[in-house]
């Protein structure tokens, strides 16, 4: 009798997939390419971004400052300073890339000096702007700076350090780019009133 006999090959019934490293670094190029062209439009997403609360923040105060002073029946001083403490905070020009608060506080003193002291009531203050935040004031007319300070006083107007009471006073908030359409114009009426828009070719102050 002739036995007949039969082998089988016995599998598992699973297929073994996986990546190869050609195929990884490949990913790892087609990701490392998408990356260098999208740091650059995530970087102007977050400096535009920086520009817009840096003036939301300003506006704020400056408002707040207008408000308490018609509220209080008092002079309310803002200016921008290095420290935001009591008795180190001398009011200062808007600066270009220095480490910048924009207080607003009510000068105590007999004789106001126009800097926030121990003593002096604080109203509101910025946190600390970035540093690649750029201030700039007109080189050119100092009939439309602001100065040192802003002063409001009980009806809600506006005096200025430099002296321009009779006029509008500008400051432009802009950063390393110094493109105008990217930055915001500051403008202060004597009568107190704030506004802010975008520099184009006619802003009496511009990133330069």
């Amino acid at each position: 009798m002739k036995i007949i006999t039969i082998s089988r090959k016995f599998t598992s019934g699973k297929k073994h997939s996986g990546f190869t490293i050609i195929e990884l670094m490949v990913v790892v190029a087609i990701v490392g390419i998408t990356a260098a062209f999208a740091f650059p439009s995530f970087q102007t997403v977050l400096k535009n971004r920086t520009i817009a609360s840096t003036g939301a923040s300003i506006i704020s105060i400056l408002q707040t400052a207008r408000t308490e002073a018609i509220t209080r029946s008092t002079k309310v001083t803002t200016c921008f300073s290095a420290s935001n403490s009591a008795g180190t905070a001398a009011c200062i020009e808007p600066s270009n890339g220095a480490t910048l608060y924009l207080l607003a506080f009510i000068d105590t003193e007999v004789v106001p000096n126009n800097k926030f002291d121990a003593g002096d009531t604080l109203i509101s203050a910025t946190n600390a702007f970035n540093d690649d935040i750029i201030f700039y004031q007109s080189t050119t007319d100092a009939t439309i700076t602001t100065g040192n300070y802003i002063e409001f006083n009980q009806r809600g107007s506006a005096k200025f350090e430099s002296g321009a009471t009779n006029a509008s006073a500008y400051f432009s908030i802009c950063d390393d780019r110094n493109q105008n359409n990217f930055s915001r114009l500051i403008s202060l009426s004597a009568s107190g009133r704030v506004s802010i828009s975008v520099i184009n070719t006619n802003s009496a102050v511009k990133c330069e």
